[in-house]
């Protein structure tokens, strides 16, 4: 569990910034208004102490594992915004298990064709039999991923629950446009500082699963009467092939 000390993100950043307007209405729901993503949050020796605890005691390891070039965050809003989603990634990980174990009502799962961004490998994504599920908590971001008995946590750097920066109740309205943020900080970070994945790789997996879930619940029906169980790109083919013929 993430110390006392290192939880201070959304509630504020001990002694750093005004959090007043964290976690307010705007829509839906703003997490993380957007004058945060770069700030320099962490100045304190105690504050960037704080960070690479929530990066150990999230992760595991030393705290020699987990690099911070303080001198290039305090000069470099786009690295500082790096570390900031990190320590935010980080953070939720730990407390989204505590609280889902003290108050799962607070949480709602997501529709599977939103899921499967949390059903990822070697380049494919899994569509049938047992599927990771996920679970959000639209209040404060935090989201969780169970695998399909809900007895385990998923943790694998590929299909780990994040954070969001903002949250929404309906695709279309406008505020959902801003929940895009979530998406370009995963594309371009990542699921946390120990995710080794490329961005190329992330993308590709973005525009797989984008295609899948538009049409997921042919696809689905489609991979189950031939038992297939995870879609590539030549799966897609083969998809789009069988349903021009009339298959």
């Amino acid at each position: 569990m993430i110390s006392e000390e290192a939880s201070h993100i959304i509630n504020g950043v001990e002694g750093s910034i005004d959090t007043s307007d964290l976690g307010t209405n705007v829509g839906d729901k703003t997490i993380v208004p957007s004058k945060y993503h770069k700030n320099e949050n962490f100045k304190t020796d105690k504050e960037k102490d704080n960070v690479v605890k929530a990066f150990t005691e999230t992760y595991g390891g030393k705290k020699t594992d987990y690099y911070v070039d303080w001198n290039r965050y305090k000069k470099n809003e786009n690295y500082r915004e790096e570390v900031n989603y990190y320590y935010l990634i980080a953070l939720n990980l730990s407390q989204a298990i505590e609280e889902f174990k003290n108050f799962p009502e607070r949480y709602t799962e997501v529709l599977q064709k939103e899921a499967l961004f949390h059903n990822m490998i070697d380049g494919k994504i899994k569509v049938t039999g047992n599927l990771n599920r996920k679970f959000v908590n639209k209040e404060n971001g935090r989201e969780i991923v169970f695998t399909h008995d809900l007895k385990n946590v998923v943790k694998d750097t590929n299909n780990v629950g994040t954070f969001n920066y903002y949250t929404y109740e309906k695709v279309y309205e406008l505020d959902s446009l801003k929940h895009s943020i979530d998406i370009y900080n995963w594309l371009k970070y990542g699921t946390g500082i120990n995710d080794k994945s490329t961005y190329l790789e992330r993308y590709d997996y973005f525009e797989l699963g984008t295609e899948i879930s538009i049409n997921y619940n042919s696809i689905k029906k489609w991979a189950e009467d031939r038992k297939i169980t995870h879609i590539g790109r030549k799966e897609l083919e083969n998809y789009y092939r069988d349903k021009k013929g009339g298959k």
